[in-house]
């Protein structure tokens, strides 16, 4: 990793890194003489890797010198979001599928909804 981050959010440690406080760190790493840029590795050119609870979250940053404060323009800043249950749920069917045939030509028909299929 490049720094360690822990991030206070409503008085409680937050699990991770926010997305929009990865892309800040990042950016400041490219910025010389920044206390983030003095204080991490910068290891990679491309990626700026954030040290937290959770792991390692790796920030996409590219930048190049210019001649105006900061001295310095970005080509990319991005990160990368992780999966997560979105919902959890119960699907209900109808009272009157007590025939199993019916209920699972029901439950086939709910399942390839919206299925586009190829031949």
């Amino acid at each position: 990793m490049d720094a360690r981050v822990r991030v206070m959010f409503m008085n409680k440690l937050h699990e991770s890194v926010p997305g929009t406080g990865s892309i800040c760190l990042a950016a400041a790493s490219r910025v010389k003489d920044s206390v983030v840029h003095r204080a991490s590795a910068n290891r990679d050119p491309n990626n700026f890797l954030i040290g937290n609870p959770s792991g390692i979250v790796a920030a996409e940053v590219t930048s190049h010198d210019v001649a105006e404060f900061p001295y310095v323009a970005f080509d990319v800043l991005g990160f990368s979001r992780t999966a997560r249950r979105l919902m959890d749920g119960n699907a209900y069917c109808p009272a009157d599928l007590n025939d199993t045939a019916d209920a699972a030509a029901w439950v086939d028909a709910a399942n390839t909804a919206g299925v586009v299929h190829e031949e």
